[in-house]
């Protein structure tokens, strides 16, 4: 049977592992946060900077439309969404 000072030193190590494990638990947590409105803003600034593109890919889409009128069978994709798959069968 442990001692009462070996209980007491057992005790105060629980203790400050759980101090520990809270204190990393507090610092993820907040690095977490920090990383998503890190992450947030990224996307808002990429969104920001692709809006001109997105303008001129619908106006095309527009113009070929009309003219296609009645001969396209399908969604036209945009752009940034095709995919080259020539070069991705041939690695």
């Amino acid at each position: 049977m442990l001692s009462e000072n070996q209980s007491d030193a057992a005790g105060v190590d629980r203790v400050k592992d759980l101090v520990s494990q809270l204190y990393t638990t507090m610092n993820l947590t907040e690095w977490q946060a920090n990383k998503e409105s890190e992450l947030i803003r990224s996307v808002e600034k990429i969104r920001h900077e692709l809006e001109p593109y997105e303008k001129v890919s619908a106006a095309v889409l527009t113009v070929t439309g009309s003219r296609c009128q009645g001969h396209w069978t399908q969604e036209v994709e945009t752009p940034h969404l095709i995919r080259d798959t020539k070069n991705e069968n041939s690695m």
